[in-house]
């Protein structure tokens, strides 16, 4: 099945978004039954999004203020701590190994684990190149 392409709607005003309706219907692209009908199942969208909140309680008040609000959330609503730039590193350097690691056999993955143990993350990668060629 082919991709629709995404419509891009431009930034309007209230006044030019007015305007171009008015626009619209005056030259019969639009009916004024259309419009009607388009304005009825927004209002009835709102109303029941405002439901959904009320159900929702404080957390319907977060989803209200927009995405930008849930940006700086972990996954149990709390605010995420920030990363050191050394724990990132860290973590980084733990996905190289893992992924040198993962071709060898697991006799080899041993012996580069001993590695490891001993002489550090830089050797066991060293360690696990020289055995995957």
């Amino acid at each position: 099945m082919a991709r629709r392409r995404q419509f891009q709607f431009p930034a309007l005003s209230g006044d030019e978004a007015i305007a171009a309706l008015r626009w619209l219907v005056a030259q019969g692209q639009l009916s004024v039954r259309q419009l009607e009908k388009a304005l009825a199942r927004r209002d009835r969208l709102v109303r029941e999004i405002r439901e959904q909140l009320e159900v929702l309680g404080g957390e319907g008040v977060v989803l209200a203020r927009g995405p930008e609000a849930l940006n700086r959330r972990g996954r149990r609503g709390r605010p995420q701590k920030r990363v050191s730039a050394i724990q990132q590193a860290a973590w980084r350097a733990q996905g190289r190994y893992l992924a040198a690691v993962r071709r060898l056999p697991k006799a080899e993955r041993a012996r580069v684990r001993v590695i490891r143990k001993k002489k550090g993350m830089r050797a066991a990668m060293a360690a696990a190149k020289r055995l995957a060629t």
